[in-house]
């Protein structure tokens, strides 16, 4: 009763919808930071040398990385804005430090990470309000991926690409919908 039948969801056009196994007419489901994340990631210790992270970032065409400890537990991140701290302390290269730096010495302590389901909209609000480039996926404590905006633009492409365009008065046959006055 309160529901729509089978029948009214198939007339509306099924924006956004898709069809289940058994014919019935479902909404897309939102996608999460599971769907979303990178899981193979290049990381980074804590005590590697500052230079010899810049160069694997450079190599693998990357803007930044998780920062790991033994363990394998997420300390930090490290991205190219904090390697260019580095060329931006004139100082630094003055006195010949650049050779001791470490990765510890300039990441980002951890301050937002995500859980697995985090919903796409809540990870592009965090992007927006953090003004961040990645957000590190976390279960059980342990680091299990990486989702950037990127990712969250890529999957908004993608679910653009599937929806069927609505048609605004689905009874009507083609050519014949009422004028908008």
């Amino acid at each position: 009763m309160w529901g729509r039948s089978r029948l009214s969801l198939q007339c509306m056009g099924g924006a956004g919808l898709s069809r289940s196994q058994d014919g019935w007419m479902t909404a897309p489901k939102i996608a999460t930071a599971r769907d979303l994340m990178a899981r193979n990631l290049v990381t980074l210790r804590p005590e590697m040398p500052l230079f010899e992270a810049i160069a694997l970032l450079l190599e693998r065409d990357i803007s930044g990385a998780p920062v790991v400890d033994a363990q394998g537990g997420l300390v930090g991140m490290l991205s190219e804005h904090d390697c260019l701290r580095v060329i931006a302390a004139g100082e630094f290269h003055d006195h010949g430090h650049y050779a001791e730096t470490t990765v510890g010495a300039l990441m980002n302590e951890l301050s937002h990470t995500i859980e697995p389901s985090t919903d796409i909209y809540s990870i592009a609000a965090a992007f927006v309000r953090h003004r961040i480039r990645r957000l590190p996926v976390l279960e059980n404590g342990q680091l299990i991926g990486q989702v950037s905006r990127r990712d969250v633009l890529a999957q908004l492409d993608r679910d653009r690409l599937r929806r069927r365009p609505v048609r605004r008065y689905p009874d009507y046959p083609e050519g014949r919908e009422p004028r908008d006055d």
